[in-house]
C-alpha cells in the first residue's frame, strides 16, 4: 500500500495526527453525506445487507478499519500479483492442499485439450515472456536470479544424492535381489560397501548363488532317494511345493525359511559333528541339515515364504483419477473425478500397466482398466480407511514376469497332479528339466510320475 496515497487522503480529511478519540469527535459533527464521502475514501463500507448505516454506526465501523489499517483501500492499491500473494498467506494446509489439486487438474485438462497448434504459441508465448524478463533485468536483478538458481539447483542435487543413497545396498540386502531394481550402485565411490557389492555383481558371483543352489538341491534329493530315506525326501518335496507356491526363486526360500539364529547354534553345531558334513557346498549342507533334522517344521516354512505377493496387497487401494486420464473420454467428462479401486494385478503387462482398476459409477460396469504403478501413485486416495496400511514404495520391486508365469503354470500343474488319482506309482518316469528353475523335478521323480510338461 502507498503510505503518500494514505497520508493524503487523511490530510485531505483533517485526520492526520489526530487520536481516535479526535477523529470520532470530528466525524460526529459531519452530515451523512461527509461521512458517506469519507468512507468511500478509505474504502470503508458504509452499508450492511443494503441498509444504510447510522451515523454512529459509520463512526464505529470507519475506527475500526483504521485500528486494522484500512485493509479494503489496502486491497484496492495492489496489483493483482500481490491479492494472489496475500490470499495464500492466509491459507490453512487443507485449502492450500486443495487449491494445488484444483490448479493441477486444471492445468492437466487445459495442456490435454490443447492442439498442435495451440501448443506451439504457448511455448512460442512462454519463451518470448522469458526472453523479455530476462532482458529488462537489472545487473542485480540477474545476480540474485543467478544465486536463486544455483542455490534451487544444488538443494535438487543433494535431494537426488540422497535418493540414491537410501537405495544404496545394506546389511539387508539379499543375494537375490536385482542391481538397477532393488538397488542401485550410483555414487558407489562414497561408500566401501556399495563398491563392493558392484564387484561382486560385475564379476558375476552375485548370480551364481541361485544356480549352485539348484544344482545343491538337486544333489541332497539324489542323496535321499539312494539312502531311502523317505521321510527326509517327503520333508524336501513339502519344501519344493511351498517354494513354487511362494513365487521365489529356490535361494530366497530357503534363506528365508532358515532364520539366521538357526543357522549360528544348530546348523554350525550339526556341520561340526561330522566331518564328511564339514567338506560339502553350504547350500547342500542346508538342504541336508533341513530335511534330516526337526529343527524346522514345512508350517515354518509356509509362514515364511508363503507371504502376500507386495502388488496383491495393494488390491482394494481406491484412487481418484480425472476423466482426463482416460483415451477418447468424452469433453464433459474430462474434469469429472471417478472414483476407482485396484480390484487385480496383471503381472504381464508389457507396457508395465500391472494394476487392473474399476470404476464407480461406469456405464460399463465390467470394464477394467490397466494402470502404470506411476498412476497409483499419482491418483490415490490419502484420505481412505485404512491408508497408512498400504506398502506403497517409490518404485515397483523387481519381479521376473517368466518366473511369475512359470511359477503359475506350475502352481496349477500341481493341483492336477494331487486331484488326479490316474498319477500313481506306477508310472513311467519321465523328467522334463526344463523347469529344473523351480524343481517341479524333485515332486515328479519322488512321486514316480510320467508327466510331460506342456
Amino acid at each position: 500500500m502507498s503510505l503518500q496515497h494514505v497520508l493524503a487522503l487523511e490530510v485531505k480529511h483533517h485526520l492526520h495526527g489526530k487520536s481516535s478519540q479526535e477523529i470520532g469527535d470530528l466525524m460526529q459533527s459531519m452530515s451523512n453525506g461527509e461521512l458517506v464521502a469519507l468512507l468511500k475514501d478509505f474504502k470503508v463500507p458504509y452499508n450492511h445487507k443494503r441498509k444504510k448505516l447510522k451515523a454512529c454506526e459509520m463512526i464505529e465501523e470507519f475506527k475500526k478499519h483504521r485500528e486494522d489499517g484500512y485493509p479494503r483501500l489496502k486491497r484496492s492499491l495492489m496489483t493483482p500479483a500481490q491479492r494472489i500473494a496475500a490470499d495464500r498467506e492466509k491459507e490453512t494446509l487443507e485449502e492450500t492442499r486443495a487449491r494445488q489439486e484444483a490448479d493441477a487438474l486444471r492445468h492437466g485438462e487445459r495442456r490435454a485439450n490443447e492442439t498442435l497448434e495451440e501448443t506451439r504459441a504457448r511455448q512460442q508465448a512462454d519463451a518470448l515472456q522469458h526472453a523479455e524478463r530476462r532482458a529488462n533485468e537489472t545487473s542485480e536483478e540477474t545476480r540474485a536470479r543467478q544465486e536463486a538458481d544455483a542455490l534451487r539447483h544444488g538443494e535438487a542435487r543433494m535431494k537426488e544424492k540422497d535418493s540414491i543413497r537410501s537405495r544404496w545396498p545394506s546389511d539387508d540386502t539379499t543375494p537375490w535381489m536385482q542391481p538397477g531394481k532393488d538397488y542401485i550402485l550410483d555414487l558407489h565411490e562414497e561408500s566401501p560397501e556399495t563398491t563392493q557389492h558392484l564387484f561382486h555383481d560385475a564379476s558375476g558371483k552375485g548370480q551364481d548363488r541361485g544356480s549352485s543352489c539348484n544344482v545343491a538341491y538337486t544333489r541332497v534329493h539324489r542323496q535321499l532317494e539312494k539312502t531311502n530315506n523317505i521321510s527326509s525326501l517327503d520333508k524336501l518335496v513339502g519344501f519344493c511345493k511351498i517354494h513354487i507356491e511362494g513365487g521365489k526363486n529356490l535361494f530366497e526360500s530357503i534363506t528365508l525359511a532358515v532364520p539366521e539364529e538357526n543357522i549360528r547354534n544348530e546348523f554350525d553345531q550339526w556341520v561340526n559333528e561330522d566331518e564328511n558334513r564339514r567338506i560339502l557346498n553350504l547350500h547342500e549342507a542346508r538342504f541336508e541339515w533341513f530335511a534330516t533334522t526337526n529343527v524346522i517344521s514345512l508350517e515354518d516354512c509356509k509362514t515364511r515364504i508363503v507371504t502376500v505377493n507386495w502388488f496383491e496387497s495393494l488390491i482394494g487401494l481406491k484412487l481418484i483419477v480425472p476423466g482426463y486420464w482416460w483415451n477418447n473420454c468424452k469433453a464433459e467428462d474430462k474434469s469429472k473425478l471417478w472414483r476407482c479401486e485396484i480390484e487385480s494385478i496383471d503381472y504381464h503387462d508389457a507396457a508395465e500397466r500391472y494394476f487392473k482398476i474399476k470404476c464407480e459409477d461406469d456405464q460399463y460396469p465390467d470394464a477394467r482398466y490397466e494402470m502404470s504403478y506411476k498412476g497409483v501413485l499419482k491418483y490415490m486416495d490419502v484420505d481412505q480407511d485404512g491408508f497408512s496400511s498400504f506398502d506403497l514404495r517409490e518404485q515397483v520391486p523387481y519381479f521376473d514376469p517368466e518366473y511369475v508365469a512359470m511359477c503359475e503354470k506350475n502352481q496349477k500343474l500341481l493341483n492336477y497332479i494331487e486331484s488326479n488319482p490316474s498319477y500313481d506309482d506306477e508310472k513311467k518316469r519321465y523328467v522334463d528339466v526344463i523347469d529344473v528353475v523351480t524343481f517341479l523335478y524333485s515332486y515328479i521323480v519322488s512321486h514316480d510320475l510320467f508327466v510331460i510338461l506342456l
